[in-house]
């Protein structure tokens, strides 16, 4: 399989849409939260979500981003090779998801 057949994903324009995104999310005193949008663009879905989280007056953190993309890459595996090493790395769609977004903030580490 070539690297991008490994990214096609039958989930593609308006059915990804459709399907949109769930977020998990907590604050440092363990109160925790699940929120859903669809119909429209995962990127767009998760950009109201983080609004959404900022409005809030707890300090709240992402944990994990799910969607049908991220779920297929859980299926087929998210090892990666590291640079030109042997070594390979986790590579997880919520560090990437929210890095486009700027929004790295939000991530729980």
């Amino acid at each position: 399989m070539s690297p991008r057949d490994h990214r096609v994903s039958p989930w593609n324009g308006g059915t990804r849409a459709l399907d949109g995104i769930t977020v998990f999310c907590e604050t440092d005193d363990g109160e925790r939260d699940v929120l859903v949008r669809s119909c429209m663009p995962p990127e767009t879905g998760l950009l109201s979500i983080c609004r959404e989280l900022d409005e809030r007056p707890e300090r709240w953190y992402i944990t994990v981003i799910s969607s049908p993309t991220t779920i297929l890459g859980d299926l087929r595996g998210r090892l990666r090779p590291h640079g030109i090493t042997d070594r390979e790395q986790l590579t997880k769609p919520e560090a990437k998801m929210l890095g486009q977004l700027g929004r790295t903030d939000l991530l729980r580490v």
